[in-house]
């Protein structure tokens, strides 16, 4: 009797990372810029063309993602909403002043 083997022998070759293969592909069509634009044509197409709602119905019955949560406390009810929105939009950001410790708290516990 000689020794047995202590795997399968296709072990090696069924388990291929997920990762690996994914940038490997992304490494391999970056290289072919004819082929990359091709892969996003037929992805969007798949995507946005007339099987997107197949898609999108295998995702909504198969999503393993838990809803996000939504807080409807008012955090900031002393704000003038449509001021911060308005300023937002303009420069990227909005001024809040100090925020009492409390808010911050809740803030970063959300």
């Amino acid at each position: 009797m000689g020794p047995q083997p202590t795997e399968a022998p296709w072990r090696g070759i069924c388990e291929i990372s997920t990762p690996r293969v994914y940038y490997g592909l992304r490494s391999y069509l970056h290289k072919r810029q004819r082929l990359l634009r091709l892969a996003q044509i037929v992805r969007a197409y798949v995507i946005l063309g007339p099987l997107r709602n197949t898609f999108v119905r295998y995702y909504v019955k198969f999503n393993h993602n838990e809803p996000i949560r939504i807080d409807t406390s008012a955090l900031f009810s002393n704000m003038d909403v449509e001021k911060l929105v308005n300023a937002i939009d303009d420069v990227g950001y909005a001024e809040l002043g100090n925020l009492p410790e409390e808010y911050v708290a809740q803030i970063l516990a959300y």
